[in-house]
């Protein structure tokens, strides 16, 4: 299981509550309900913020989203802004 990123956790839970955790372990494996899931999740119970750029692209969701019709690429808006990010001024 862990060659295909799986992994078995155990949990240990009130009885009362077993049947929730369950259903947030099966609308985390749902295609259709997966995204939505991990972002109500991270927005309640998430650790913090996500670390780095990339990680942050990779929490957001993007679904749905013409990233086209904006009119400046990722890359040229991050070339633009490099300075800023880094805490240093042109």
């Amino acid at each position: 299981m862990k060659n295909q990123g799986i992994v078995r956790p155990e949990v240990r839970v009130h009885k009362v509550n077993v049947s929730l955790v369950r259903d947030v372990v099966s609308a985390l494996e749902d295609p259709e309900r997966a995204n939505e899931a991990r972002t109500l999740l991270r927005e309640r119970f998430g650790t913090g913020k996500p670390k780095g750029l990339k990680a942050l692209l990779a929490a957001a969701p993007l679904e749905g989203i013409e990233l086209s019709a904006i009119g400046t690429s990722i890359c040229e808006l991050l070339d633009r802004h490099q300075y800023h990010f880094r805490g240093a001024q042109r």
